[in-house]
């Protein structure tokens, strides 16, 4: 299939020869998804159409779904691998699996990328199998891309467990909006209500907005939407990081896989998800926020224990900068723009420097504290080139 599906410009679907079910398919003469309708037979053109002659084949679709060869044929057009990154073998890990299982379109393969000083462990299943990398969010994740078999990759979390539906719901959307990249809109992810948004506004972190996907602003702070964005979804510059659809050819054409600097203080990198998806935009693709993707995130809203705290404080300092002087700098050309941005990263890291202090005060722990100034050394390690 080519990627995108071709459609005529300035209708829905092109003109082409007619499904016996009267509805014209999707796609030009490929194989694809066509707009959405149901006759009198039953006949669903949501399910892949193929021409293999003069008229498309078409299996009436109950209401429970496609049945016979159109299912085989939705499954081919949206066969993909699963990547997931994972440490170890964890009860999480096994219902991650468990819901892929249970996919209305199950994957063709499973990747669970390791670093590379780990050994598989036994898992039941099929089509699972086990890649090796450096160890870090970004490489893994990278390594998973890198060696899946089909085009299209689901890229989760090992603590990700999917809504039957998912995994089928966001590469339909996929394809049929011609992205390279998609993300559900998920709001678990952003501050709650109450102090924590307002304060995360105020100091720039994170700013709501009614609608519109992740944008960010001169400080690298991000806007994000209190409501669900419509069927199309949004375009956006980041996401859910636990819920990744991507492309593979495009993503391997453009050099887009993470950036591993972000990894250089912690393996557990943080910003990496907005690096990804950005630099997928940055290079020319098209990545969507998408409503009705229902997933859990079973352990990415725990509370970090006491003696973690200094690692995420220093990470998200160091990162933060990073992420900050490679991707919002670079857009200020003028003199007055590039103090403007750099008179609103102070405001984030103001920000930043009032949660850390707050997170010691409630956790009774210096550990805030310690992971904050050592995530400044490590800014001014990178600003005199030592990183």
């Amino acid at each position: 299939m080519r990627w995108p599906p071709t459609v005529a410009a300035g209708s829905s679907f092109p003109s082409s020869p007619p499904c016996r079910c009267g509805a014209p398919c999707g796609t030009c003469g490929v194989e694809g998804l066509s707009t959405s309708h149901t006759d009198e037979t039953g006949c669903d053109s949501r399910v892949p159409h193929r021409q293999d002659s003069a008229v498309y084949d078409c299996t009436v679709v109950t209401e429970k779904g496609p049945s016979g060869a159109a299912l085989d044929m939705k499954m081919e057009v949206l066969s993909y691998t699963a990547s997931i990154r994972s440490v170890r073998d964890n009860d999480f890990l096994r219902k991650t699996l468990a819901s892929l299982h249970a996919q209305t379109i199950p994957p063709s393969e499973i990747v669970i990328a390791i670093p590379d000083d780990t050994d598989p462990w036994p898992l039941e299943g099929d089509h699972i199998r086990f890649v090796r990398a450096e160890r870090g969010m970004v490489t893994q994740r990278a390594a998973g891309i890198r060696e899946a078999h089909c085009r299209l990759i689901l890229l989760l979390d090992d603590d990700i467990v999917l809504a039957a539906d998912a995994a089928e719901r966001l590469l339909e959307a996929l394809i049929r909006n011609h992205a390279d990249c998609a993300v559900p809109y998920w709001p678990g992810g952003w501050p709650k209500t109450g102090k924590v948004r307002k304060l995360s506004a105020f100091w720039g972190i994170a700013i709501p907005r009614p609608a519109g996907g992740i944008s960010y602003t001169l400080g690298g702070g991000y806007y994000y939407p209190l409501n669900e964005p419509p069927e199309e979804g949004w375009e956006t510059s980041g996401g859910a990081g636990g819920v990744i659809a991507v492309n593979r050819d495009f993503a391997l054409a453009v050099d887009a896989t993470g950036d591993t600097d972000l990894q250089k203080i912690c393996a557990y990198a943080l910003r990496e998800d907005g690096a990804l998806i950005l630099s997928l935009r940055l290079r020319g693709g098209k990545c969507l926020m998408l409503p009705g993707i229902q997933f859990q995130h079973l352990g990415g809203t725990s509370r970090l224990a006491p003696d973690r705290l200094s690692m995420a404080y220093q990470a998200h300092v160091f990162n933060h900068v990073l992420f900050w002087k490679k991707y919002m700098l670079p857009t200020c050309i003028s003199g007055k723009a590039r103090f403007k941005a750099f008179c609103a990263l102070a405001r984030y890291l103001a920000g930043v420097i009032f949660f850390a202090v707050a997170a010691a005060v409630t956790a009774r722990s210096i550990h805030p504290i310690y992971g904050l100034l050592s995530g400044f050394l490590s800014c001014r390690d990178l600003s005199a080139g030592k990183r």
